[in-house]
């Protein structure tokens, strides 16, 4: 075939026949520059096909809101993990892997036995239904998690499974990455979907993602729209929602389960190619996707891979000045919101980790001073910012999110308070002291801000701290040991010894913390149902168990010890709690509770003087016209309190301390 003979641009110029030598016969003989132009690209350009007039000009019936991209910043130049750009994200993700993966296997040598000897028994298998009950179910477990390890009050629901340990130990990966493959290239799973698809995963996402709280709908969409979203995020938020969508369609999801592993999708993996190529380079939307992958990968994935994933957000997040206070003054305050937000995600899961699997240095933990994430969505400068451009939020109770992720912010930053003094080369009063300046700032902190709280956040708060004013009333012997690590696999701790002085001064102690926060439960579930949005699925009921749990057996000792009427009455006002007829619908957990309290006052019933009708249900309740536990009462059982000499022998004999036998 000949090559095609190609014009000079004078030529060309006067359309003129081109004898297409250099020069060619009329540029020689006018003795003219002949100039020959390069070859241009081969084809159609992409994006510049031909369109049918007829097309143009036909008319459409919908109308579409115009997308208008305003006042949109710019982030900051780009910062590096390091100054060497040969070194990308993976170099720094293998590092951190290899380092976790073998402190670990040195730490937990001495826990194989304990860990062999637990799975010998069934593996309890946790679920979680619905997803706007994450955060509330997350503190609850942390919270629980802790007393456990510190406390010798023996609850009725005592969880003795390392969860995370064992996940832990079972994650089959040898290491941070598969080996790379090719067709992960060619079948880019962002290019087989249609932007309705994508429009469709993304409206899922923030539907049912409970992390959604760390993206801004606007943003994400402006960003996708003109083609600067980052790939890796957008894969992280494909995965993780096509793995959480079963929720959405009633499906319950396991959590730290091996099963969730056969269960993954090509945008998780693709996510992890992606993760593989990257630069090094600090990002708002980066740091957003590595937390969001390693929140994923903790909860139902590969638990190493989590663990070293947070590890590089800590990183990514100094690198972006959030510790020094140098974060980049281009960022606008929503955008500095999302990254405080996308912080406390991160924090609130390693103060979880860090119960179970090591002890974290102090200097670590000390990122906990920073301010705490929107109390609500009507504070929240992201959720304002999609009202007003009209991408509101598709969750049901989407404030209760908010609401629920602050609170769990509260409660992990008190949990980080505790492993900050533990352990202590102290005395014991010294660690008594500590805990109880702890237990102060928690309830000084609820009556400073109380006037900002919803009744439901003042009310799950003040759970928290009747759950740890109690429970840390009984502090196990081994805390006050200079070689205490609450790391330590966890044991049953016996039933309290009712002859032992210490633990009678200990139940009368915590006895008025034990009768107000059965008021302050009576009070809530009796009051108005707008405060928890008419719906009972919405109550801290976790929460409510374990504060329940803790009030009986303080509770059912005392009133063994003294059989007291003003204990007596409150004894049968938690009976009435436990067998209200809707706030406990298909709630097993409150049925061991229930059969224990009817049981004891079976075998306890007080005198006949003393039951007077306590209907919880009345319109005019006795409690609230009466208080049971006046100011006065708890005054004087403090004078009491302070009267008895301890050091006085006590007649024990008459003590049943056949309880719970």
């Amino acid at each position: 075939m000949s090559k095609r003979k190609i014009s000079c641009l004078a030529c060309r110029l006067k359309k003129l026949k081109c004898s297409g030598g250099n020069p060619c016969e009329r540029c020689q003989l006018k003795q003219t520059e002949c100039v020959y132009s390069k070859p241009g690209q081969v084809g159609r350009p992409p994006k510049n096909a031909v369109v049918n007039k007829f097309v143009r000009v036909r008319t459409d019936s919908t109308v579409y809101p115009e997308f208008i991209f305003e006042h949109i910043s710019t982030l900051a130049p780009i910062r590096y993990l390091k100054d060497s750009k040969t070194h990308g994200l993976a170099y720094h993700l293998n590092n951190l892997y290899a380092i976790y993966s073998k402190s670990k296997v040195a730490v937990y040598k001495e826990q194989q036995n304990v860990l062999l000897k637990k799975k010998e028994k069934k593996k309890k298998e946790l679920q979680i239904g619905d997803l706007q009950h994450y955060f509330v179910w997350m503190s609850a477990d942390a919270s629980a998690t802790m007393v456990h390890r510190l406390s010798r009050l023996r609850l009725t629901h005592y969880n003795c499974q390392d969860f995370i340990i064992s996940t832990f130990t079972d994650d089959p990966s040898t290491t941070f990455f598969n080996s790379s493959s090719d067709a992960l290239v060619l079948n880019n799973p962002l290019n087989l979907l249609s932007p309705q698809q994508a429009l469709r995963l993304i409206d899922i996402f923030f539907c049912i993602h409970p992390f959604a709280v760390m993206f801004n709908k606007t943003m994400l969409l402006q960003s996708y729209w003109t083609d600067t979203i980052d790939p890796f995020l957008l894969s992280v938020i494909f995965g993780t929602t096509l793995f959480m969508s079963s929720a959405d369609e009633g499906k319950p999801l396991d959590i730290w389960q091996p099963i969730n592993l056969e269960m993954r999708n090509s945008f998780l993996d693709y996510a992890y190619f992606l993760l593989s190529k990257l630069s090094a380079e600090t990002t708002i939307s980066r740091y957003q996707a590595v937390v969001l992958l390693a929140l994923f990968e903790v909860m139902f994935g590969f638990t190493k891979k989590g663990v070293t994933l947070f590890a590089l957000s800590y990183r990514i997040a100094d690198k972006l000045g959030m510790f020094n206070g140098t974060i980049p003054s281009g960022l606008t305050s929503v955008e500095k919101e999302l990254l405080s937000i996308s912080f406390w995600a991160a924090f609130q899961i390693s103060i979880r980790g860090c119960i179970e699997l090591v002890q974290v240095p102090r200097l670590v933990l000390s990122y906990r001073n920073r301010s705490y994430p929107p109390i609500n969505s009507m504070m929240s400068l992201s959720f304002q910012a999609d009202i007003e451009n009209g991408n509101l939020r598709s969750f049901k109770h989407y404030n209760y999110i908010v609401e629920t992720f602050y609170i769990q912010s509260v409660i992990s930053n008190f949990n980080c308070n505790i492993l900050c003094i533990l352990p202590q080369e102290k005395s014991a009063a010294f660690v008594d002291q500590e805990f109880q300046r702890i237990l102060n700032e928690l309830l000084s902190f609820i009556e400073k801000e109380r006037h900002q709280f919803s009744k439901l956040q003042e009310f799950t708060l003040e759970l928290y701290y009747s759950f740890y004013a109690i429970c840390f009333g009984f502090l196990k012997k081994s805390v006050y040991k200079d070689s205490f690590r609450i790391q330590q696999s966890l044991s049953v701790p016996e039933k309290l010894d009712l002859t032992d002085p210490e633990n009678v001064q200990c139940i009368h102690q915590v006895l008025p913390k034990a009768l107000s926060a059965i008021d302050t439960i009576a009070g809530f579930v009796n009051g108005d149902p707008t405060n928890y949005y008419s719906d009972v699925k919405l109550l801290p009921r976790a929460m409510m168990t374990f504060t329940i749990d803790a009030v009986s057996k303080i509770l059912m000792y005392h009133y063994m010890l003294e059989k007291t009427p003003l204990v007596g009455q409150y004894l049968e006002l938690l009976k009435t709690i436990v067998y209200h007829p809707t706030i406990w619908e298909r709630w097993e957990l409150i049925l061991l509770i229930k059969s224990e309290v009817s049981e004891f006052l079976q075998n306890h019933p007080p005198p006949t003087d003393m039951t007077s009708s306590l209907d919880l249900f009345d319109s005019t309740p006795f409690w609230l016209d009466n208080r049971l536990f006046q100011e006065a009462d708890c005054l004087n059982l403090a004078l009491y309190m302070n009267t008895v000499d301890w050091e006085l022998p006590i007649d024990l004999n008459v003590f049943d301390v056949n309880f719970m036998q």
